[in-house]
């Protein structure tokens, strides 16, 4: 018995170590891309960035400001607000801002749950009406910095491609699960570049994704999957991969960065990760599976092998798999040293073993809970996962 288990926890180990070297490589291989790596010749793109938002009246003027800031001709840009039946002040707020560039639309009664609304209709709405042939997505509770449009457009005019998958930040307080947050979306985005690169699997959220409206179209993301509630995002880029493969692009540059405030509760934090978990599982490819469930049992041997190992009192097989448990952190800390490195937040490094501890118990209890099926509350709207 023990000499089996030993045998899978450095079949895991190992494999893990190689894994995330071979990634650690891929993402070292890729510069991070700057606007001034381009011909800074006039842009042409017209484009149009839709954001979906229900019930954000706390963020939702910071976010237009933001993207109504951008370093971008004026002329070639429309902002497309699609309110989702918001019950509080965002409509109102909407309103006040006045730019020719901004389009204020609504699914359903103004204030009235008339219909059974979604992120994807409202995003799909968007899209159908917008005036650009490039989309830009975000979220209604994002800040874009001033160069983020211009840095899609450059990247996209000088290597053309249906869909752009970028960077999203998490910022936030000080406290432990934000900080945890924080590495998380940091490590994330390494994952998403290297991934994506390795032709292992595509993934990114729609809370920074550009894409041509002619793609869009064709692709038809939810013609098949408007009643699953999540995974407007995973859908979107599952099927743009199907039409246009290796096609796809994920952008490594700090300027296309959207930022995003952490949750604050626990309640939050777990209900957030299990609607999470439920797009992996609605719109999720085979080799996303593959890898999520390799990388849990990884975690799950690697993690508990040495406490089993060292109860029932087997000191060679305990001290061979707390080496293997060292090659993992190591590897697990370079992954945090680059990604940390491209957000220039290395001071959380000081955080690693904390966040290491806490990221486990995460992964193994998400990882159950996600199999369960469950009704969510979201956006005040009931949600099945």
């Amino acid at each position: 018995m023990e000499i089996y288990l030993f045998i899978i926890d450095v079949f895991f180990g190992i494999a893990y170590v190689f894994l995330l070297i071979w990634l650690f490589r891929n993402w070292r291989l890729t510069p991070n891309l700057n606007p001034s790596d381009f011909d800074q010749i006039p842009f042409k793109t017209r484009l149009s960035v839709v954001i979906a938002a229900r019930n954000e009246d706390k963020n939702i003027k910071s976010c237009i400001e933001s993207v109504l800031s951008q370093n971008y001709p004026s002329e070639l840009m429309e902002v497309l607000v699609v309110d989702d039946q918001s019950e509080d002040d965002t409509p109102e707020i909407l309103e006040d801002i006045k730019d020719p560039r901004l389009k204020v639309m609504r699914l359903g009664v103004y204030k009235k749950t008339t219909i059974q609304g979604s992120k994807k209709k409202a995003i799909a709405y968007g899209v159908i009406h917008a005036q650009g042939d490039l989309i830009i997505t975000t979220d209604a509770d994002c800040i874009a910095g001033s160069q983020w449009v211009s840095t899609i457009v450059r990247y996209y005019e000088t290597y053309p491609a249906p869909l752009l998958i970028l960077p999203v930040e998490i910022v936030g307080s000080s406290s432990f699960l934000s900080l945890f947050q924080k590495l998380d979306s940091m490590s994330t985005f390494f994952i998403q570049k290297t991934a994506h690169d390795a032709g292992f699997f595509q993934l990114g959220s729609a809370a920074n994704l550009a894409f041509e409206k002619k793609v869009y179209l064709e692709s038809d993301p939810y013609g098949d999957n408007m009643q699953i509630a999540s995974g407007d995002d995973l859908f979107l880029i599952k099927k743009v991969n199907q039409l246009y493969k290796k096609q796809t692009v994920v952008l490594k540059s700090t300027d296309a960065i959207v930022q995003t405030s952490s949750v604050q509760t626990l309640s939050e934090f777990i209900s957030q990760r299990l609607r999470w978990s439920s797009k992996v599982k609605k719109a999720g490819t085979l080799s996303l599976m593959v890898v999520s469930c390799f990388v849990w049992c990884s975690k799950f041997f690697t993690f508990l092998s040495p406490a089993y190992f060292y109860i029932v009192q087997n000191m060679q097989f305990f001290w061979a798999s707390i080496a293997l448990l060292v090659l993992h952190l190591i590897a697990d800390f370079m992954v945090l040293y680059e990604s940390t490195g491209f957000f220039k937040k290395r001071k959380y490094l000081w955080y690693f073993l904390p966040m290491e501890i806490m990221y486990f118990v995460y992964l193994f209890t998400i990882g159950l809970l996600s199999w369960i099926p469950f009704q969510l509350e979201w956006k005040d709207r009931k949600i099945n996962v």
